[in-house]
C-alpha cells in the first residue's frame, strides 16, 4: 500500500523518479562500494550496517542527482545521454516532488 500511496493517481513523483533513474542507477554502484568497504572493518549488527549503507548511497546518491544532473547540462548529457536541461529546470525537485504526494487520496 505504500507504493501507491505515491504512485496513484497524477502525481509529480513520477517525472523525477524517471528523469533521476539513469543517474542513480550509475553512481549507486560505487558509492554502494566505498561506503561498505569503510562498514567492513565496524563490528555494528549486519541490520544497522544494511541501513547505515542504503542511507548512505541513497542520501549521496540523490545529493548528486539534485546538485549537478540537474542542474548542469553537460553533466546531465554525460550521465543521462540527454541534453534536456531547460525542461528539466522546469521540472520539480526532490522535495516538492514528494511533498506534493498526499496520502488523502490513496485508493482503498
Amino acid at each position: 500500500m505504500g507504493f501507491l500511496r505515491f504512485c496513484a493517481g497524477p502525481r509529480e513523483i513520477a517525472p523525477w523518479v524517471v528523469a533521476s533513474a539513469l543517474s542513480m542507477y550509475l553512481f549507486h554502484h560505487c558509492l554502494v562500494y566505498i561506503c561498505g568497504r569503510k562498514l567492513v572493518g565496524v563490528e555494528w549488527p549486519i541490520a544497522l550496517e544494511f541501513t547505515v549503507l542504503t542511507l548512505l548511497a541513497a542520501g549521496t546518491v540523490i545529493a548528486i542527482h539534485e546538485g549537478l544532473v540537474r542542474r548542469y547540462g553537460l553533466v546531465r548529457l554525460l550521465f543521462n545521454g540527454k541534453t534536456d536541461i531547460e525542461d528539466v529546470r522546469k521540472q520539480p525537485g526532490l522535495v516538492k516532488a514528494f511533498s506534493s504526494a498526499s496520502p488523502a487520496s490513496t485508493p482503498r
